[in-house]
């Protein structure tokens, strides 16, 4: 799905905005938040992950769409190898972050973290922004896609 121009573009961006923000201040609001980023994007889910470097632990975890971490087999077996934070602890604050530029659809279809877990949620691809990038933590946004979505490209309305 791309986001085009149109009316209540506008709207729908300004809502996101002001929901990030009062998620900000208050954290129990972070699930409305990402509600409102995965609908602006087009994905099917998102995450705000905040790791520790330390522990290889998450300190915070807000999700849509997403069960929580310890419903899954995601922090005991999948977190470490999850080439997608491998990936993301390489780069700086503010860098984006897609599947491409970590793996091809065979890598993909061979890796666990991709054919394995990904697939009992129905999420295969991402696009990510790397919000923090420190000594001790690192934390990232992410957007979900689905195998129907496809992996993110870029609209040929955006500029």
């Amino acid at each position: 799905r791309t986001y085009k121009r149109g009316p209540g573009r506008r709207d729908r961006l300004v809502g996101t905005i002001e929901a990030i923000h009062t998620a900000g201040l208050d954290r129990d609001h972070w699930p409305d938040a990402l509600a409102a980023v995965t609908q602006v994007c087009g994905g099917v889910a998102s995450t705000l992950e905040i790791f520790d470097k330390t522990t290889h632990r998450h300190s915070e975890f807000h999700s849509f769409g997403v069960p929580e971490p310890h419903e899954l087999t995601y922090v005991d077996h999948f977190l470490e190898r999850n080439p997608r934070v491998a990936y993301g602890l390489q780069q700086d604050a503010g860098d984006l972050g897609w599947d491409y530029q970590i793996l091809d659809e065979t890598a993909m279809n061979h890796d666990p973290f991709y054919a394995e877990f990904l697939p009992q949620m129905g999420f295969r691809y991402f696009a990510s922004g790397i919000l923090k990038q420190r000594e001790r933590e690192f934390s990232a946004i992410a957007v979900q896609r689905s195998p129907a979505q496809g992996h993110t490209r870029r609209s040929r309305t955006t500029r």
